[in-house]
């Protein structure tokens, strides 16, 4: 078995958090009163943060960051080269 890596491991530790909120909310009704914990619910779970950190994990996997690396590549060399200090 293969250990995740750092952003597998905060991708579980959001879907672990968004879970622990929902039981709080769903043993312990009252703290819907609570200003504070809606507003941090609401921010881990109803505004996208776990949306975000999805985008991030898929966004930068090995794959696509090969990728990105090749069209860095490509753009770099095509664009005329800067003089360096010294040099006209």
């Amino acid at each position: 078995m293969k250990w995740p890596d750092t952003r597998g491991w905060g991708l579980i530790g959001l879907f672990i958090l968004t879970g622990v909120i929902i039981l709080l909310l769903a043993f312990h009704p009252t703290l819907s009163n609570n200003t504070l914990f809606v507003g941090l619910a609401t921010l881990v779970v109803g505004s996208g943060g776990l949306l975000q950190a999805l985008s991030f994990y898929y966004g930068t996997s090995q794959s696509s960051a090969k990728k990105d690396e090749t069209l860095s590549s490509i753009v770099s060399a095509s664009l005329p080269q800067q003089p360096k200090d010294g040099q006209k």
